[in-house]
């Protein structure tokens, strides 16, 4: 099956944020609409419908989007990582604006051997991975898959390598070791609602 979100290659910082937005919109304005028609429906069974509602999108819909309809909740998901994707992507744009997006994967995962981003800036080339999570015990775990994602189980690899998490998740960012040996992360951004983490090898 296609991702719903397609990947991109290849394409200035600035217009690869212009066809995400696309995207974005789009599948906003779709769940938005399914939503209020879903909850004009029968009360008995409301969550279980609920659970298993379909939004169909448009046509007209941007060629990111690969699919004819989605879950709902799935879309829901997706959209709050392309969220944060966004966030992270509009601010290498305003500190780095002749960057290039070398690939980005908006769906929740990455293409085998790749990041969620990787873009290239200022002489630097930079692999960047995104999570929109809520905390707890999922954090050690997602954390712990990202240095696997990175290709950190056998040595350090090349490149900035970067996470992009909510604001109120990073606090609870905590250095960690696996076989290679210690890691730690730094602010590189602090933003409202979204942080990016450079990690480190001690």
């Amino acid at each position: 099956m296609p991702h719903l979100i397609a990947p991109i290659r290849d394409i200035a910082l600035r217009d690869c944020i212009e066809e995400l937005t696309k995207a974005h919109d789009c599948l906003v304005t779709a769940a938005r609409a399914k939503l209020t028609t879903a909850s004009e429906g029968e009360t008995r069974y409301w969550g279980s419908d609920f659970k298993r509602l379909r939004v169909t999108l448009p046509a007209s819909r941007s060629h990111l989007l690969q699919q004819d309809a989605h879950n709902f909740g799935e879309i829901v998901n997706q959209v709050a990582g392309l969220e944060r994707l966004l966030d992270g992507l509009e601010w290498f744009a305003a500190e780095m604006p002749q960057g290039r997006v070398l690939s980005c994967h908006p769906s929740t995962s990455s293409a085998v051997g790749e990041n969620d981003i990787t873009l290239s800036a200022s002489g630097e080339v930079f692999r960047i991975e995104v999570f929109d999570i809520a905390g707890g015990k999922i954090i050690n775990d997602k954390l712990n898959k990202t240095l696997k994602t990175f290709g950190l189980e056998s040595g350090w690899v090349s490149g900035r390598l970067l996470i992009v998490v909510s604001a109120s998740v990073a606090p609870r960012i905590t250095p960690r070791t696996n076989s290679v040996g210690p890691f730690y992360f730094t602010p590189l951004h602090e933003g409202e609602r979204t942080h990016i983490l450079e990690l480190h090898h001690s």
